[in-house]
């Protein structure tokens, strides 16, 4: 809102919507969470997935929304999908569906790979995501808004760059 112009003029963002701040946050979050959580990818595939994302504008819960980024990069880049789709020419190739279910496994295996090493398994990041989980149990089925996500999120990134620290070398 600038200063000379009146809350009501100001357009309305339907309640699930993230503002700009929101967005920008969940960039930097995604960016801790693809470090922690896909460490084997490496900087330069994170950093393409993570274009992707602010390019596309993706919001949501940062391992539902790194999890679709990922595959979508490895089917897109790292298999022979795209080709799939253009066996023998123009528009003779698979169906979408199809070329999906050919490259699935190989996806499942690379994003398996790029995990290793992650915070996946530590007892602590097990724990946080057992309390945000049963809290959202709790408040039943209604969808959560920008603001709930944008503090899960930010609960989330903070212990995982903890841990991204914790596992420097001394």
């Amino acid at each position: 809102m600038t200063p000379d112009t009146p809350a009501e003029a100001q357009p309305q963002r339907a309640p699930t919507e993230p503002t700009p701040e929101q967005r920008e946050a969940f960039l930097d979050q995604l960016r801790t969470y693809l470090a922690a959580m896909y460490p084997s990818a490496g900087y330069r595939t994170r950093r393409r997935i993570l274009r992707r994302a602010r390019n596309k504008g993706h919001y949501g819960r940062l391992g539902e929304v790194a999890g679709i980024l990922v595959s979508n990069y490895v089917r897109h880049e790292c298999t022979d999908y795209e080709r799939l789709l253009r066996i023998n020419g123009g528009n003779e190739g698979l169906t979408r569906e199809e070329a999906r279910m050919v490259v699935a496994q190989e996806v499942e295996d690379m994003a398996n790979r790029w995990r290793q090493g992650s915070a996946e398994t530590d007892e602590g990041y097990v724990q946080l995501r057992r309390q945000l989980r049963e809290r959202r149990r709790k408040k039943g089925k209604r969808k959560d808004n920008a603001g709930v996500i944008a503090t899960q999120n930010a609960a989330i990134a903070e212990y995982l760059r903890g841990w991204l620290e914790r596992q420097k070398p001394a």
